[in-house]
């Protein structure tokens, strides 16, 4: 069960609502769980989380890319360009960093738009 919202300005934001959270929770509780994440649109928290995301993104790389010349020189005794450790290592830092953001686009496969009167549904699995 999941939910969270999505959208770089307050008027063009969405929250996303996992089917596993409406059909397993009480309305009162997914009420819940909608104001909290309106509450995250009204404080522009997704710009902020963007933003954090992208350093991170960058810290990341620029450290993998360390780890990586370390493995390959200590481990593999590389002497010379980059090796299978600082590809390996690299790459395996980038996935991760990766799939972090995968996490967030493939729980907005089933999108909601909040409306002042009424949660209508806008795409399903």
């Amino acid at each position: 069960m999941n939910a969270f919202a999505t959208g770089m300005r307050k008027n063009s934001s969405l929250v996303a609502v996992s089917s596993g959270l409406l059909y397993r929770m009480e309305r009162d509780k997914i009420r819940a769980v909608l104001a909290h994440e309106v509450s995250h649109i009204a404080n522009g928290d997704m710009v902020t989380l963007a933003l954090i995301q992208g350093v991170v993104n960058t810290f990341v790389i620029f450290f993998s890319r360390i780890v990586g010349h370390t493995v390959d020189r200590l481990v593999f005794r590389n002497e010379r360009g980059h090796g299978i450790g600082f590809w390996v290592t690299t790459i395996l830092a980038e996935m991760w960093s990766l799939s972090c953001v995968k996490f967030r686009l493939v729980a907005a496969s089933q999108i909601i738009r909040l409306n002042e009167s009424s949660i209508k549904p806008v795409c399903s699995i």
